[in-house]
């Protein structure tokens, strides 16, 4: 009965990564002061969103350890959405 919602529910995280992303890219190309607010954004919000969907993504793929195709970009692309966060950790001399 569920699994109408569960399959709606579960590209959510993937469909957040890739909205933030576009959104923060038409920030960048708007320019003037949207550019500020993207460059400003871009260390901050895609991390954040990464780590959010990533964690729960950990959780459930050792408690259930099938991984289907969506599981696995989504995955990719948390990972790949907190790369900014490594200069917040490591900063680059």
């Amino acid at each position: 009965m569920l699994s109408w919602l569960w399959r709606i529910l579960r590209w959510i995280p993937l469909t957040t990564m890739l909205l933030t992303s576009a959104i923060l890219l038409s920030l960048f190309l708007a320019g003037g002061t949207n550019r500020i607010d993207g460059w400003f954004l871009s260390p901050l919000a895609p991390p954040a969103l990464g780590l959010i969907f990533f964690v729960p993504l950990v959780i459930y793929a050792v408690v259930k350890p099938r991984f289907s195709r969506l599981l696995v970009i989504t995955s990719l692309i948390a990972l790949l959405s907190m790369a900014p966060a490594i200069r917040l950790v490591a900063p680059v001399a």
